[in-house]
């Protein structure tokens, strides 16, 4: 299916290629966007982070949050870590830690979770669980220990010695959702699920406690406590602490956590009353730690920065001491965002077969990032481009929007706050051409009411306007000249025609013509057809823009045409005609 694009900002009166719309006679469908709730995008297929709010919100890529990218066993000294490289895992070999590279696989992962009986490990990406087993040779992932279908997963935490696992979940109003997942031995099913409000904060970590359901869930200025009462979730506020900042990852025991807050880890204890700060195992680590991990059973705690250096601390009694043989080097973490990530849209039904679609944006894209919008219909996928219209052939009576959300950057992201999508129907009839030769002083041309000289008598029959219907196209002279015309109404600033030029199915090029203000409303331009244009080269009129002084848009509708109207080459019945007006009316 062949597809023209028109600017959706013109209208003219009398000329054009696209004749005026009556927006009360044709009312468009409009389908509008400014993600006020989650009810309009398909959840299924839409991977972008999505921010809901009653006075709008916006869509976003998932960033990489670094946060649960380091695990630590609890008999041995074994770490595990998700960077660049995948699934680490390292071991103590009695004199340095190296990874083990048959326990290592390569998967594009930003959380993971140990089992503390076996080598199996959960590792999460932004939308999916898997659990990693060894067989005895590798790690492979179990086909039915899997959880996906999600979006936005910030981090997991899971048991020591059960198959369950809990999830952090970044929810469309910025709070935090928690879903807790057992397994039946044939798949993982989530046992229960409950939300935390963005009044505390943003959702940054998880944490369970072993051999229990409690949860501790951290924000970025709070961690909370949950204790599990058999059928829920029951925050426990004499387990949590508030009032705090910046917090950027979080790992748990019974009875306490530490936090890490740009670039100081603080542990908290309970003393039988609440959570009090407890200075001798805390401890100030360099401001490139994204992450830590406790030592189950001890206050021995991994800290790992950006570049995958992990620092190992020994717990003294009174304060902590680096431990040189247990740190080692993970290749650097995987920051920044998933990319490229989509919204797809729920099925758009229209009133009625529908030709032309208008896309508006509201959006941001840093350097670097990009947004493409399509719109599908069975199995036609056409591009949209907002500020422009789509004009098909042939009518739809529903359609899909997907937008794909990318960046080359790992600072930046695109955000989209307004998606409006206007549908029309055209009607396309016949048009009419008015030619009349100038006389060959271009200042005629500057004279709108000037007297044109008569016909030639050997002037072509078939172009006369007094055909029914314009033969198109019409060939014009090298080094001819072609004269538009327009009328306008409203507040017309500026007039740009744009000439798509096709010299063969392969070479075309577009040449703009800027139209200049005679009278009011009354617009020419001029332009000349070059010497050295290829034979049977296609001129056609690929759009018109339209500036209003006042920023408002008139809308398009009847009438476009897919041929050429100009056919350039050397034509002897038209050597005459080295300068002639073209009008277009229905």
């Amino acid at each position: 299916m062949r597809r023209s694009i028109v600017y959706f900002i013109l209208m003219f009166l009398g000329l054009s290629l696209l004749l005026p719309v009556s927006t009360k006679a044709a009312e468009p469908d409009v389908w509008l966007e400014e993600f006020k709730e989650p009810n309009l995008f398909n959840p299924e297929q839409t991977d972008v982070y999505i921010y809901t709010h009653p006075e709008g919100g916006y869509a976003e890529l998932p960033a990489k949050t670094p946060a649960g990218v380091i695990a630590l066993k609890e008999n041995d000294h074994d770490q595990v870590v998700v960077s660049s490289a995948g699934l680490e895992y390292f071991m103590f070999t009695g004199e340095e830690t190296v990874k083990n590279l048959n326990l290592s696989y390569p998967i594009n992962a930003t959380s993971v979770a140990v089992k503390q009986d076996s080598y199996s490990v959960w590792v999460a990406t932004d939308k999916e669980v898997y659990k990693l087993e060894y067989d005895g040779s590798g790690m492979i992932e179990n086909p039915f220990l899997k959880v996906s279908g999600k979006s936005n997963i910030l981090s997991i935490a899971g048991q020591p010695s059960t198959d369950e696992l809990a999830l952090l979940i970044r929810d469309y109003t910025g709070g935090g959702l928690i879903e807790y997942y057992g397994s039946t031995g044939e798949s993982m099913e989530k046992i229960l699920s409950f939300n935390v409000s963005s009044d505390w904060g943003s959702p940054v970590d998880i944490a369970v406690i072993p051999e229990t359901m409690d949860i501790v869930y951290a924000t970025d200025r709070a961690v909370l406590y949950f204790n599990f009462e058999g059928s829920g979730y029951i925050q426990n506020p004499l387990l949590s602490v508030t009032g705090l900042s910046d917090i950027r990852a979080l790992s748990a025991h019974e009875g306490g956590f530490s936090v890490l807050r740009a670039g100081r880890k603080e542990h908290y204890l309970f003393t039988g009353e609440d959570m009090a700060y407890v200075e001798g195992i805390s401890l100030m680590l360099p401001q490139e730690t994204v992450s830590i991990a406790l030592k189950p059973g001890t206050y021995d705690f991994a800290a790992i920065e950006k570049d995958g250096r992990i620092r190992y601390y020994n717990f003294a009694g009174n304060g902590y001491v680096e431990n040189p043989y247990l740190s080692g080097q993970a290749a650097p973490l995987t920051l920044g965002y998933y990319t490229p990530r989509k919204y797809v849209s729920k099925p758009i039904v229209f009133t009625k077969g529908r030709l032309v679609f208008a896309l508006d944006t509201e959006a941001e894209m840093p350097e670097g990032t990009n947004i493409a919008y399509r719109l599908i219909s069975g199995t036609e996928t056409w591009e949209l481009i907002p500020g422009e219209a789509l004009v098909l052939d042939e009518p739809i009576s529903s359609a899909i929007l997907e937008i794909e959300l990318s960046t080359e950057k790992t600072d930046a992201t695109p955000r989209i706050t307004r998606i409006e999508l206007r549908a029309f129907d055209i009607t396309l009839k016949e048009l009419k051409m008015d030619l009349f030769p100038l006389h060959p002083d271009l200042e005629g041309i500057r004279q709108p009411f000037s007297i044109y000289p008569e016909l030639p008598a050997d002037f072509p029959q078939e172009y006369l306007a007094s055909q029914s219907a314009l033969l198109l196209p019409i060939p014009v002279q090298k080094g001819g000249a072609v004269v538009f015309d327009a009328t306008t109404i409203g507040n017309v600033d500026t007039l740009v025609a744009v000439l798509e030029v096709r010299e063969n199915a392969v070479n075309y090029y577009t040449h703009y013509l800027v139209f200049d203000r005679v009278v009011e409303n009354r617009w020419f331009a001029h332009f000349t057809v070059p010497e050295d244009v290829p034979d049977g080269t296609e001129y056609h009129l690929h759009y018109m823009e339209l500036g209003y002084s006042d920023g408002t848009i008139e809308l398009p509708s009847e009438g476009y045409m897919h041929k050429p109207f100009l056919l350039a080459g050397d034509y002897p019945e038209m050597n005459l005609l080295n300068y002639f007006k073209v009008r277009l009316t229905r």
